[in-house]
C-alpha cells in the first residue's frame, strides 16, 4: 500500500535551512541533497516502516537516516506518512520530539 506523504511546516523549514546553509559553500551539493530527500520521501511513502524507532521516543515516532548526516523524523498515521522534522545527526532526536 502506498501511503500519502505530508511534510509539515517545521520539516519544510528544516529543509530550507539545510539548503541555505549548504548552498553557501557548495550549491550543487545542496541541490543533490534536496533530490536525495525527495527520493527518501518516495521510499517512505512506499515502505513506511523503513525507519527505526528510537528507544526513548514518544508514541510511534520513527527515524530514517539520510546521507549519514540527516534524519527524517516521521510518524505513520493510517494512510499517511507525516514528516515532522529533518534534523542533523548532531541534534538530539528525542529532545526534539
Amino acid at each position: 500500500m502506498h501511503h500519502k506523504l505530508i511534510v509539515t511546516k517545521p520539516a519544510q523549514d528544516d529543509i530550507n535551512q539545510i539548503f541555505e546553509y549548504i548552498t553557501k559553500d557548495n550549491p550543487l551539493a545542496a541541490i543533490n541533497l534536496i533530490d536525495t530527500f525527495e527520493q527518501k520521501f518516495d521510499i517512505l511513502s512506499e515502505f513506511p516502516n523503513s525507519g527505526f524507532r528510537p528507544a526513548l521516543a514518544k508514541s510511534n515516532v520513527r527515524v530514517y537516516v539520510v546521507a549519514r548526516n540527516y534524519q527524517i523524523i516521521y510518524q505513520i498515521d493510517g494512510e499517511f506518512v507525516v514528516v515532522a522534522r529533518i534534523l542533523t545527526r548532531y541534534q538530539d532526536v528525542c529532545f526534539e520530539l
